[in-house]
């Protein structure tokens, strides 16, 4: 056999994304339900498999939890937020995804399902691009209500 990588090989080797904590747990979660049947799997294999899944992540805890997200009074709290605020929120390192899921479709109505398919940082991606946009349609309405005076081109 040749162990040996072509350049094609290495450069696609390269553009491998890294896996999150999460997506590990999940698939290893998944393989240990495959390998729980006594009859034709291996329940300690299965067993070890779940507890590495534990170990590997676990729900996120209370002290990554945003005051933000303590109150009942979330959804009036982001509807009502500046963007200088939502972009506060956007940067939080401590919040997780399904915070930032949150936000999204609270504030931008953008679809729950589209969001869970991306990494966190695809998620402040499509926060940070609805948020721009919300601000592009600021300016637009208020250049039409202006009427257009002022304008200089």
């Amino acid at each position: 056999m040749n162990f040996a990588m072509s350049a094609t090989q290495r450069g696609a080797a390269k553009k491998v994304r890294k896996v999150s904590d999460q997506e590990l747990a999940r698939f290893l979660r998944h393989l240990s339900s495959l390998y729980r049947d006594r009859s034709t799997g291996n329940p300690g294999l299965s067993l070890a498999l779940a507890e590495l899944a534990d170990s590997i992540y676990t729900a996120p805890s209370a002290e990554r939890q945003s005051s933000l997200f303590d109150g009942t009074s979330l959804n009036e709290t982001i509807r009502n937020a500046d963007s200088e605020m939502l972009n506060k929120i956007i940067m939080d390192e401590k919040l997780t995804k399904g915070e930032l899921v949150r936000v999204a479709r609270e504030r931008f109505s953008i679809p729950r399902s589209k969001l869970l398919r991306m990494t966190i940082e695809g998620v402040r991606s499509e926060l940070k691009s609805a948020l721009l946009h919300e601000e592009s349609l600021k300016i637009i309405s208020q250049e039409a209500h202006r009427g257009g005076t002022n304008r200089v081109s």
